[in-house]
């Protein structure tokens, strides 16, 4: 109340209306009430004390008062002071001193605060005592201390000096308030301090004000440092003050970015030029401690330049669309010949991004006022609906902001939510300015002054100064702040300020300011974006550099790059980008990095292919080649001159770029390259290379072995070596990893001991940091004895940057060593802090950074499940007895494990060491909780634990075993296997003792699986062995048997289940030892001795037998257990039916393989023992049961049934067997082998396979329809009765239409032609047959000459109009003429009518036309207007390989009425089809050709994929072919699935010839070349210069022709072969390639690649399709590669093969220039592999993808049989011109011919045998039509080869291993003395 009286203007204290109180009386009840202990009343007291003390110094003292203390002063006591006090004043100051008498310092501050409200300068006569409290007070208090001193700091003299002695604490204090008001105080201080005192307290503030929590403390601390930089001369090189400004850039305030952004681009901070600014960012605004946002806030300062630019404003387009004029434009589809679609470029959709740009990037989006490039009113378009992730992360709010959007505004204006300034006076909205209007632009930008931007209350103030304000004022502007911080919008609405459309056309007149703003905002938004705008910024204005000054500047800038990099944190981001500049440098200097900095921040950085690209561009740099590189003048000179020390110098350097890339190629896994690169370039010791084939092979033992043995001999003598250094360390460090590898824990924490000196000091320096300290703290981490001694290096670790490497290496070791230590607290920090560093790293990484994504992933099981203990042990409820929650816990992890296939054993290793340590936590845990909760522990409870605990520990070690016998790692297998077996057994002890409360299924569950896993291992390492050591593989299954039967008793093995895996594990041992008793020694006996009487024997085929019958029992038991599982009904699981399928499986194998062995050995069916003839009923059986079972590996074998049955045609019985067999399998998975089936129609076979096809064509017809179409054509008539049934049953008229509208397709030209192929025998016969000819003609006039033939288009019709009439002139409306027609008139009419056939044939090249031109039935086709409940199915859906669900099946619900006409020579069609799922679906209709060659070619590809995918070789390098569809319909029409996204390899070459010739008139243009631009000049492959020389060369030899033959286009060739030597065609190879750059495709690859990780990624598909495709395709005998015959997938970069009109040996044979090499492999192929070479990328793909076609032979040749059962028609034409040239005997005629397919099936089965490709080809050439050609001679011995060169010509006929026939073939198709001889159009020379 009196504060209200007051306040209203009236005196507290009136002498003429309060006479009757004295003054002190009433102004004593006043002040009386400061020393109530109520909080309220004081503080309300001193307000009222504070407001009168106010009022009377205004209005002045009431007169009679002022007299009343004039003569009572001696009546009040008060303190000393200066300055005359009123009474208030006097009263007030005994009462405050009494407080500080008391020590009441809290009412003390509240008081005086309350006070000075009101009155501040009551204040100034108690700071002497309030700087006497500052050490007495504490926590808030103090704060308030202080902020009582802040408020008169302007007041108090030399107030630095009275707080210097408390400075220290209060810069160190933690408590907000008191941080807050110490950084007040000093700003104020600022500019009355002196550097010295500055540079006194700064250290201090910048170490402890990082990072506040407080938005407000931050801004203050920021305030102070930008003052400081900017006023004391001698800390602008402060670098601990330059990075706190730098990482203000990345603040989580908005606001504060923007401010610290403004101050960084100030005129004098940063360079104001492009180049310079580009020095700045580099040298001056880089900082380690920043480095995760440097791309973005550097690439935003660099984009702030662009707006100096003049064109910064101008329009991309002068007019608008509607000003445009429209013309139509022809499309050339010449070249989009299977080229529908260009390469998808890989990009960024980073999940974290979000999150991450949230907290670390500048919001330049929410208005123009925040984003220094913005001009007013000027944003993109965004909308929300179709936001990505990454625009809704960017794009989150569209508000605008200043620095003081919610401070008290001036002139009464107010800032609006949406940027725009509101003014009292009801004026318009004003657009808001730029902020790059307050910015000094520099040269030729426009500015405002700073007197015009004072002036202007629009222009947000960059810096502003909070204590204009008053105390409230503040207040509630820091309190708007903290609200607004805390609260986070729930909407997301966008102001649309710009639009793109003008009426319904497109705005197209865009300022380049609104495509540069955005792209600012996204660089800082997006840490993608800003690498990728980074580094085009780089190289764009590295462009500009003048030529004098390109080697100064390039030379400063990779010094720049090399110091952040030998800094850097390696931030992936960072570095990927600094990479990208380097390798994307194209000026003559050159920007190289050392190879080990390349190496070392890219492991480090997770980036493996950014380094691996810089490092090969650096290698590329190096070659000596001069075609591969040219060389300028400078650098000619350069390498000229230099002493031999400097080439030693640069030899070192290559070396260690080799190695260092071979480092990274092992950390991308890339096996394959890194053994190739060892191989060429790094060992020159072979024990190098055969160590490191042991690594590779798992074999870590053997290398361990081979590494100490070549280091002892070093050590034992090192004078005597003369061994590179780096090879010696490459020993050492592979002997550190082998140990690694091999878990020898103790072994590796020694060896790390010598290696360092014993000094771990040495750990933390840069050359013993790489590998020891991860050794170190491995091998400790793992030795529970060494944990004391880890834990003191750790606590030892010191330093910010020794705890970075822990934090950022090896958290989760962290983890672990926390938990072990149980301490708990610390272990759950260290969790979270994992989470973000995984997603903070992974948001970085490119989507195809595979290996470095898949090493931070292969940390998170281990920490998952460390997360979930403590978690687990956080929760008491989890250990109250009847739960079962640790039940719960064990199960969750057993259904987690690593990946054999993608984990190396060090994650199986961590994974199963973590789990055994968080049983013992658990366990330990469980003992403190029941002990707590009883007394007496239940003992039945913790011993039930104990057991069950000890199971869980032998569960982890044996799965731990398992894995890593998958990973061939058997010495790891065995320790586990050993730990397994010592809780194994004791666990039996307390059995027998009846301790073990486990209950009995579990035991004996345990027992068994132990069991089987220790058969598993000593069966796996004995396979393993069996590659290098056969006694030491025969040893390991010898011993395997033993053990199994010593085991065969056990109770275990009586359970069905486990006794069906015992009996096949047996079976399967036998057969290994009777394998390897085939070529053992006759002591062999003796080793067997062991086993028992039971194999006894008197020699080695005795000791065979008996082997071998053992195996066939055991199968059989096997077997037998499987089939009663079967019978039982049960419901099995995947696991149990697999078992089951391998039990049937392995019995049909093993006697598959006894009955070729025994018909080869015995020669005839009759000599076969009684066992023996039951062997073809087992095989059918089982192989069949098998299959019934979906087992793959069983239904790839079906044609061997086939092939059993057609050899045992004439047995009933065998014949029932297969039927009765058959008819248990769904019939479903018969499909895929119905061609097969086709074809024993019209064999005595045929019956038995009828039912089988009747059961198909019942479920699904048209699955068979079509393949039964085409083979019945040729049936006999016998045959034709047999599958009658059949024919009606398939009758579909619907289909029969559909298959004849698709053969009008074709144009009727070429359907005439076909026709008359077929006339022409009848027409040439001598004893013509009337009847066929008439029949014939009949035909043709239907087909093509009848223009109301139904369903036929108008081009078919005006066709038939056309020629009619002409023809029936000649032949007669039924034929009649024709019949009597001379030969010779028939073939001159036939002459003349083709040829005008042809000139008239449309189109002429590739264009589009429409269906109704060819075909009306197929224009007007609509399933929704059929009458019948017939239906289409769209071709290719059934695969067999699943269950075909017909009512899902796509259907044609009608046609697209454009077709899309080849340009080649049988003018094939592109047919869309509309299914009834709403999509287009294109195949290529191709009439004339029967198109099962290709049918059953892709058949066998995925048959070969297959194969692929379970060989653990292939399947782990994705070995595969691409294969689509092929539907013949019958053997003159099919269609071929139309490939998406593809390009023919000739256009991709052209594409680049020609791009080169553009550079090369560019440079000549710049030279100012008078050389005249070629006229006339073509691009196509065929008429290159290369080309030219070619045909030049080969016309030299037509010399040596008569003139009768020289008109013929082989016979140079023929020529050529016989006088041109290997010379002459080498060096006419070299003159081609001298005339073409040897990278073509490389280019042409690297243009679709956006990115390092997309190009390898590419580049390695390439190579495993080129790799698997060359192997596959030679093996089939595909010829006729010319490169429209190649496709390249623009998606994922993969080689796919088209077109297999010449397969099987037929381009060798029948071709008139013959094809001598294997498959393609030209310069450009493999130099798009360059640096590496074929022997990595190549070369082991393709022995893999042998290895495994080798080990699957039976399955391929089974297969191919179809071709001999069914020979194509187009094989029969080839038969009959081979034998009429080669003038042979006739054969009989149920023979004739046969033989033909047959040789081809064996010419396959000899490359599949390893024989030499050099001899098989010969053996080709002898069988060709060329067999008798005076050349024969000259072609052998090309292919052959010279022993001096060539690998082929000195291996014999058979060669020793698939790497050596790899070696061969490799070797045969890169021979320039067989390229330089190959046809003009196979373009060999590119």
């Amino acid at each position: 109340l009196v504060s209200s009286f007051v306040d209203s203007g009236l005196s507290f204290y009136n002498s003429q209306d309060d006479k009757d109180i004295s003054p002190i009386k009433c102004y004593d009840a006043l002040v009386s009430n400061l020393s109530i202990s109520s909080i309220p009343v004081y503080k309300a007291a001193a307000a009222a004390c504070g407001l009168i003390m106010k009022y009377e110094k205004s209005s002045g003292v009431d007169q009679g008062l002022a007299e009343y203390i004039s003569g009572s002063q001696s009546q009040i006591s008060t303190q000393s002071t200066s300055k005359p006090q009123t009474l208030l004043e006097q009263l007030v100051s005994n009462r405050v001193n009494g407080m500080f008498v008391r020590s009441e310092f809290e009412k003390l501050v509240a008081v005086l605060q309350n006070i000075s409200l009101h009155t501040p300068e009551y204040l100034d006569s108690w700071f002497t005592k309030l700087f006497d409290v500052i050490p007495k007070v504490f926590g808030q208090l103090k704060g308030k201390v202080l902020q009582a001193i802040q408020t008169r700091a302007d007041e108090i003299p030399d107030l630095f000096t009275k707080l210097q002695p408390f400075l220290a604490g209060l810069l160190t204090h933690k408590e907000e308030t008191c941080q807050l008001n110490v950084l007040f105080i000093i700003k104020k201080l600022l500019p009355s301090l002196s550097d010295a005192q500055i540079v006194s307290f700064l250290p201090l503030l910048l170490q402890n004000f990082r990072g506040s929590s407080n938005e407000n403390i931050r801004e203050l601390f920021y305030d102070i440092l930008v003052w400081v930089y900017d006023n004391v001369p001698i800390m602008k090189d402060s670098r601990a003050l330059i990075v706190e400004l730098l990482l203000g850039l990345t603040d989580s305030s908005v606001t504060l970015q923007h401010k610290l952004f403004v101050f960084w681009n100030e005129e004098g901070k940063l360079n104001s030029d492009f180049i310079g600014r580009f020095k700045d960012v580099f040298k001056k605004i880089y900082t380690p401690e920043a480095e995760a946002s440097w791309l973005k806030y550097s690439t935003q300062l660099l984009l702030c330049l662009t707006v100096r630019s003049p064109d910064y404003s101008r329009v991309m387009f002068d007019k608008p669309l509607t000003d445009c004029k429209f013309v139509e434009f022809d499309f050339d589809l010449r070249s989009k010949h299977f080229s529908m679609g260009q390469f998808s470029a890989y990009s960024q959709d980073s999940q974290y991004s979000s999150q991450a740009s949230q907290s670390d990037s500048l919001d330049v989006s929410q208005s123009s006022s925040a984003n220094p490039l913005a001009i007013a009113g000027v944003h993109a378009t965004f909308n929300p609906q179709f936001a990505t992730p990454s625009q809704s992360s960017t794009f989150s709010s569209q508000r605008s902001f200043s620095m003081n959007e919610d401070a008290p505004s001036q002139g009464g204006k107010k800032r609006s939510r949406d940027g725009t300034i509101l003014t009292n006076s009801g004026s318009s909205q004003t657009k808001p300015s730029s902020i790059v209007d307050s910015l000094r632009i520099g040269q030729g930008g426009s500015s405002l002054s700073n007197q015009q931007a004072s002036q202007d209350d629009s222009v947000p103030q960059a810096r502003f100064d909070v204590d204009k304000y008053s105390s409230a004022e503040k207040a509630e502007w820091f309190r708007k702040k903290s609200s607004r911080k805390r609260q986070k919008t729930s909407s997301q609405d966008v102001t649309m300020i710009r639009k793109y459309r003008t009426g319904e056309l497109p705005d197209i007149q865009i300022k380049m300011s609104d495509i540069i703003v955005p792209l600012q905002t996204l660089s800082g938004k997006d840490p993608y974006i800003a690498r990728l705008m980074f580094s085009l910024l780089f190289g764009s204005v590295f462009g500009f550099i003048p030529t004098k000054e390109l080697e100064g500047t390039t030379k400063e800038f990779q010094q720049s790059i090399q110091d952040i990099l030998q800094k850097s944190r390696c931030e992936p981001g960072l570095i990927a980008c600094l990479h990208r500049i380097c390798f994307e440098n194209q000026s003559e200097i050159k920007i190289e990095l050392p190879a080990g900095l390349i190496e070392g921040t890219s492991q480090n950085s997770l980036n493996y292919h950014t380094g691996v690209m810089l490092l090969e561009k650096q290698i590329l740099n190096h070659l000596q080649t001069p075609q591969e590189q040219p060389k300028t003048g400078s650098q000619k000179g350069r390498s000229k001159s230099g002493s031999s020390s400097n080439t030693n110098a640069e030899s070192d350097k290559r070396d260690d770029e080799w190695i260092q890339l071979a480092n990274l190629y092992r950390s991308l896994g890339e096996e394959d390259i890194l053994l190739g690169l060892y191989e060429k370039h790094i060992s020159k010791q072979k024990s190098t290379k055969e160590a490191l084939e042991g690594e590779l092979g798992g074999d870590y033992s053997k290398a361990l072995k081979i590494y100490d043995t070549a280091l002892a001999t070093i050590a034992e003598d090192p004078q005597s070596t003369t061994m590179a250094q780096k090879e010696i360390d490459l020993w050492e460090n592979g002997r550190l990893e082998a140990m690694y590898k091999l878990t020898e824990w103790e072994s590796l924490a020694e060896n790390t001991q010598v290696h360092i000196d014993n000094d771990t000091s040495k750990l933390w320096t840069g050359e013993y940091k790489d590998p020891y300290l991860k050794y170190y703290i491995q091998s400790h981490l793992k030795t529970k004895r060494l944990w004391p001694d880890l834990d003191q290096f750790i606590t030892s670790a010191k330093t910010e940057e020794k705890k970075r490497i822990l934090d950022n290496d090896y958290r989760s070791d962290l983890v672990f060593l926390s938990i072990a230590k149980k301490d708990y607290d610390l272990a759950r920090f260290h969790v979270n802090k994992f989470y973000a560093d995984f997603g903070r790293k992974w948001s970085t990484l490119h989507p195809l950074a595979t290996k470095g994504k898949h090493f931070l992933l292969q940390k998170t099981q281990r920490l998952m499940e460390m997360e979930e203990t403590l978690n687990f042990m956080a929760d008491e409820t989890n250990f109250e007895l009847g739960k079962n929650k640790f039940g719960e816990l064990m199960d969750t992890w057993r259904r987690r494990s690593p990946s054999s296939k993608y984990d190396d054993v060090n994650v199986w290793d961590d994974v199963t060491t973590t789990r055994d340590v968080l049983l013992e936590n658990l366990n330990d845990r469980y003992n403190f909780f029941w002990r707590k909760e009883s007394e007496e522990a239940p003992n039945e409870a913790l011993k039930a634990f104990k057991a069950r605990l000890s199971g869980e520990r032998e569960d982890i070690f044996r799965n731990m075993a398992t894995g890593a016998v998958k990973l061939l790692n058997f010495p790891v297998a065995f320790k586990y296997l050993k730990l397994c077996l010592k809780l194994s057994t004791l666990r039996e002890q307390e059995n027998e003792e009846g301790m073990d409360s486990t209950p009995n299924e579990q035991s004996e569950r345990r027992s068994f699986e132990f069991f089987h896993s220790l058969v598993h291992f000593y069966f796996k390492q004995g396979q393993h062995l069996l590659l290098e050591n056969h006694q030491e593989a025969l040893e390991r299954f010898i011993k395997a048997v033993k053990f199994m039967l010593g085991k065969q008793d056990e109770n275990y093995l009586k359970q069905a289940e486990n006794g069906m895996v015992y009996y096949r594990m047996l079976g399967k041992t036998y057969k290994q030892l009777n394998h390897l008793a085939g070529g053992a020694q006759d002591t062999i006996q003796d080793q067997f001795a062991d086993l028992g009487d039971a194999f006894q024997s008197d020699n080695v085929q005795q000791l065979k037998t008996k082997i071998a019958d053992n195996a066939y029992s055991s199968f059989v038991k096997a077997a037998e257990l499987a089939s009663n599982n079967n019978n039982q009904n049960k419901t099995y699981n995947s696991a149990q039916t697999k078992a089951i399928a391998k039990c049937h499986l392995e019995l049909a194998l093993f006697c598959d393989q006894r009955l070729k062995s025994s018909q080869e050995s015995k020669g005839s069916d009759q000599n076969l023992s009684d066992v023996e003839q039951n062997y073809p009923a087992v095989i059918i059986k089982s192989m069949l049961q098998s299959m019934k079972l979906e087992s793959p590996k069983a239904g790839d074998r079906f044609p061997r049934l086939l092939d059993i049955i057609a050899t045992y045609a004439e047995k009933e019985d065998i014949q029932q067997v297969f039927k009765d067999s058959c008819a248990n399998v769904p019939c479903w998975m018969f499909i895929r082998w119905i061609s097969q089936m086709m074809a024993v129609l019209d064999k005595p076979e045929g019956p038995s396979v009828i039912p089988t096809l009747m059961e198909i064509a019942k479920a699904y017809p048209q699955a068979i329809y079509f393949p039964f179409k085409i083979s019945s054509e040729n049936l006999n008539r016998e045959s034709q009765q047999l599958v009658e049934p059949l024919t009606k049953l398939l009758h579909n008229p619907l289909l029969d239409k559909f298959v004849e509208s698709l053969g009008f397709l074709t144009n009727p030209e070429h359907r005439f032609k076909d026709w008359m192929d077929v006339l022409k025998p009848l027409i040439q016969n001598p004893k013509r047959k009337t009847r066929d000819i008439k029949n014939l003609v009949k035909q043709i006039y239907y087909d093509c000459l009848n223009a109301k033939t139904p369903g036929l288009g108008n081009y078919n019709k005006k066709f038939a109009s056309t020629w009619t009439a002409t023809i029936e002139s000649k032949w007669g409306s039924d034929g009649s003429k024709l019949c009597e027609m001379k030969n010779k008139t028939f073939l001159d009419a036939l002459t003349e009518w083709e040829g005008k056939m042809r000139s008239a044939m449309q189109p002429k090249r590739t264009q589009t036309m429409k269906l109704v031109d060819f075909s009306s039935w197929l224009a007007d086709y609509e399933q929704s207007d059929q009458t019948t409940p017939e239906y289409i199915e769209l071709p290719g859906q059934y695969t067999g390989l699943s269950k075909p669900i017909p009512e899902n099946h796509i259907r044609v619900s009608s046609f697209d009425p454009v077709v899309l006409v080849l340009g080649s020579i049988r003018k094939p069609k592109r047919l869309k089809i509309h299914g009834n799922d709403e999509r287009d679906y294109p195949y290529l209709v191709k009439g004339g050709e029967d198109l099962r060659l290709d049918q059953r070619v892709q058949q066998l590809f995925r048959l070969m994929n297959e194969i692929y995918s379970r060989t653990p070789a292939c399947s782990k390098r994705s070995l595969k072919i691409k294969t689509y569809q092929v539907v013949p319909m019958t053997n003159k029409v099919g269609m071929i699935e139309w490939l998406e996204s593809t390009r023919q390899l000739k256009d991709i070459f052209e594409e680049e010839i020609q791009k080169t010739h553009k550079e090369n008139e560019a440079n000549n243009s710049k030279k100012r070349s008078k050389k005249k631009p070629e006229e006339g000049l073509s691009f196509d492959i065929l008429k290159i210069p290369a080309a030219v020389e070619h045909t030049e060369w080969l016309s030299t030899f037509k010399k040596h022709l008569n003139a009768a033959s020289s008109a013929s286009v082989a016979a140079p060739y023929y020529s050529m072969f016989i006088h041109a030597n290997r010379k002459n065609t080498t060096e006419k190879v070299k003159r081609q390639e001298a005339t073409i750059p040897w990278d073509l495709l490389k280019r042409g690859i690297s243009a679709l690649s956006s990115s390092p990780e997309a190009y390898l990624s590419i580049r390695s598909q390439f190579a495993r399709t080129l790799a698997v495709f060359s192997i596959s395709s030679y093996v089939i005998g595909i010829g006729d590669r010319h490169l429209e015959n190649f496709l390249l997938n623009l998606k994922d970069g993969g080689l796919i093969g088209i077109d297999f009109g010449h397969a099987f040996g037929t381009a060798t044979q029948f071709l008139p220039i013959p094809e001598l090499m294997p498959f393609r492999l030209t310069r450009q192929l493999t130099g798009f592999l360059l640096p590496l070479d074929t022997e990595g990328l190549l070369k082991c793909n393709m022995v893999h993808s042998m290895k495994a076609l080798h080990e699957n032979r039976e399955v391929l040749l089974s297969t191919m049989d179809v071709f001999v059962k069914e020979p194509l028609i187009d094989w029969m034409k080839l038969v009959k011109r081979l034998e009429k040239q080669q003038k042979g005997e006739e054969e009989e005629e149920e023979e004739k011919g046969s033989w033909f397919p047959k040789q081809k099936v064996g010419v396959c089965k000899r490359k599949l045998e390893m024989e030499n490709p050099a001899e098989i080809m010969i053996g080709e050439l002898d069988a060709s039509v060329h067999a008798s050609a005076p050349y024969l001679k000259a072609l052998k011995e090309i292919v052959r080869g010279d022993k001096n060169i060539n690998v082929r010509a000195t291996v014999g006929k058979k060669c020793k291993s698939i790497k050596e026939q790899v070696d061969c073939l490799v070797d045969h198709a890169s021979d320039p003395n067989i390229l330089g001889r190959t046809w003009f159009g196979w373009a060999p020379w590119i």
